[in-house]
């Protein structure tokens, strides 16, 4: 994973970044732990989360949502560990 530190570093400090985070639960957990955000806030950096089950905005869920389907529809479950 690409830490937000790296990021910042790509742009100069003056330039504002946004990055983008999905709902998956670690990454709420700056709501409640606040060194990330104060380190967002000193170092001009926005996190932005997607809304809750909103998978259609993240552009490769669809085909591998497709994919899912496709490659697991009709397969008892206990099959599925084989497959992986």
């Amino acid at each position: 994973m690409i830490s937000a530190r790296y990021l910042r570093s790509l742009s100069p400090p003056q330039v504002r970044i946004a990055i983008i985070c999905d709902t998956f639960a670690p990454h709420l957990s700056t709501k409640v732990d606040s060194r990330v955000g104060e380190w967002a806030a000193a170092s001009n950096v926005e996190f932005a989360y997607t809304p809750t089950c909103s998978s259609r905005l993240n552009r490769i869920e669809a085909p591998f949502t497709a994919l899912r389907y496709f490659a697991l529809d009709g397969v008892p479950a206990t099959a599925t560990t084989a497959q992986g």
